[in-house]
């Protein structure tokens, strides 16, 4: 199974939660699930809200921007990103 994050540092990250990572030590926590991939350039600034359709990816984030990406063979694309509709912090999206 895939999960996709999104965070305070304005990258997403692709997730195989049934597969586990290689590393030399693991925290007390458990070892953390492979990183099948990550987009770090999505937002300058964290993002507030994501949304997932079949693959494509719609952010919403603190640097007043909306990101629309999708999950490709090489990774997650950063397709096109929209700005300048809002002021301040964008706090919600989602597909319609």
């Amino acid at each position: 199974m895939l999960v996709l994050s999104s965070a305070n540092d304005g990258r997403l990250v692709l997730w195989d939660v049934n597969k586990q990572q290689k590393l030399a030590h693991s925290s007390t926590r458990g070892t953390p699930p492979l990183k099948v991939t990550e987009a770090p350039n999505i937002h300058s600034n964290g993002i507030f809200s994501m949304d997932e359709v079949a693959g494509h990816i719609a952010t919403a984030s603190k640097d007043s921007t909306i990101g629309y990406s999708n999950i490709a063979n090489q990774g997650i694309v950063l397709e096109r990103s929209i700005c300048g509709h809002h002021s301040g912090p964008i706090r919600c999206v989602n597909f319609r």
